[in-house]
């Protein structure tokens, strides 16, 4: 099933049986590779289904790999934020990768790890604020310093 990006209004109220599709097929699909599907999934896997589901809609070809131990281990994380380095309000988390996720609800400052990420000349961003990089590593390091279960990717 592809969704179309023109207009997912109209794809998800339009087409309920796909709806039914998606609840019958798809969530069990994914469940089982987080958990046995007679088990309740705790807050941050529950938050990882979300995201496979997520994933499944971007690009539904790709087949998904077996979840490693390691895998399992960030699975379990993906309900976990810290707070931004440069104090801006954003809240981070690196579940799904070193990019990380970020939430800006709570922002109220530019966030400057995030505007040194995000610049398609980090250099030039450095330059303006030399803590930049810095911070950035401290946002990774505190998250994963945070962790039930150790993560090494």
């Amino acid at each position: 099933m592809t969704i179309p990006d023109d207009n997912l209004f109209d794809f998800w109220y339009n087409r309920p049986l796909d709806i039914f599709l998606w609840w019958e097929e798809v969530l069990p699909q994914k469940w089982s590779l987080l958990a046995p599907l007679n088990h309740r999934l705790s807050k941050n896997l529950t938050m990882a289904l979300l995201y496979t589901i997520h994933v499944a809609c971007v690009s539904p070809d790709e087949s998904p790999d077996p979840i490693s131990l390691e895998t399992q281990k960030a699975l379990r994380s993906f309900g976990n934020w810290i707070n931004c380095a440069c104090h801006c309000g954003r809240r981070w988390n690196f579940a799904n990768s070193m990019d990380g996720l970020r939430d800006d609800h709570r922002r109220v400052k530019k966030c400057v790890p995030g505007a040194w990420k995000d610049a398609e000349d980090p250099d030039e961003v450095q330059e303006e604020d030399p803590e930049a990089p810095s911070l950035y590593k401290t946002n990774i390091k505190s998250w994963y310093a945070e962790q039930e279960y150790p993560i090494v990717f």
